[in-house]
């Protein structure tokens, strides 16, 4: 399963679509700079033809920001630690819906160029492919997209949500974000 981002948009506001083009989940950030924003993530249901509420991520500068997802509220850093790390790779786990544990690895690409990207995998000695983030490519007009392998299908939910987290942690570790490492403020 591929789920392409809108063209040209923020992974804090975009809409997730199906290789047909039908919209799975929408991301939603409040806008300005201030030390607390909020992001909605929402799913698409078809038998009510709108999206519905799925989690919410309150970020904070000045003290942990919260994940509000299946009726609980986490510290992200508690839902999502994270893991060892080397030089070319950080770890970021969790446990979905199934009880079992993934994780989220940052890490630069194989050819050296620093550019970095993410995948997902079972967090076990398998280390089974869920999904992997692939940035736009403009060369060849290519929206950036969330693959999901079939083992991973079972937990698209947990995918997305944790998706959103690690990739603004990618993004401010590389500067992406509009803000290097250490800002003062969040700017979205």
């Amino acid at each position: 399963m591929e789920l392409n981002l809108l063209p040209k948009t923020s992974y804090l506001r975009t809409v997730l679509s199906d290789a047909e083009g039908k919209p799975m989940y929408k991301v939603e950030t409040s806008k300005g700079i201030t030390l607390s924003r909020t992001t909605t993530i929402s799913k698409f249901l078809p038998e009510i033809d709108d999206f519905k509420e799925l989690a919410k991520i309150t970020w904070q500068w000045t003290s942990p920001s919260k994940l509000q997802f299946r009726g609980k509220e986490v510290d992200l850093d508690t839902y999502v630690p994270g893991d060892e790390h080397t030089y070319r790779q950080r770890y970021r786990s969790f446990t979905a819906i199934d009880g079992r544990s993934y994780r989220w690895i940052l890490m630069k690409d194989k050819w050296s160029l620093g550019v970095p990207f993410l995948e997902l995998e079972t967090n076990d000695e398998a280390s089974t492919p869920i999904a992997s983030f692939h940035k736009a490519d403009d060369k060849n007009k290519k929206n950036a997209r969330l693959e999901i392998f079939p083992p991973g299908e079972d937990i698209v939910d947990d995918i997305i949500v944790t998706y959103v987290f690690v990739e603004k942690v990618r993004q401010e570790r590389t500067g992406e974000a509009g803000h290097g490492p250490g800002a003062p403020y969040m700017i979205f």
